[in-house]
């Protein structure tokens, strides 16, 4: 197992075994997607892409829900004390 340092000193590994070991690592991410994401992401061709397809695609619905559970949080009323008080 042979590798190369980059300029900022990271040690890389030679171009055939990265690509042996990206694949791995989109097998493993393409095995856990459900059919909506995997339409997102067919034909990228390596795991940094996909990951990258899937933040983009997905991280303003986690947000949207995030703030839309606080909101809902804030406007629960449990014997007159907001429940967000309890936290």
């Amino acid at each position: 197992m042979s590798s190369a340092t980059d300029a900022s000193g990271f040690e890389n590994p030679e171009p055939v075994e990265w690509q042996q070991i990206d694949q791995l690592v989109l097998s493993l991410i393409l095995s856990f997607l459900t059919e909506d994401a995997m339409s997102i992401v067919v034909g990228l061709p390596f795991s940094h892409a996909v990951w990258s397809m899937l933040e983009t695609t997905f991280s303003h619905r986690s947000k949207s829900c995030e703030l839309r559970i606080k909101d809902d949080l804030q406007h629960m009323k449990k014997n007159s004390c907001s429940v967000v008080e309890f936290f």
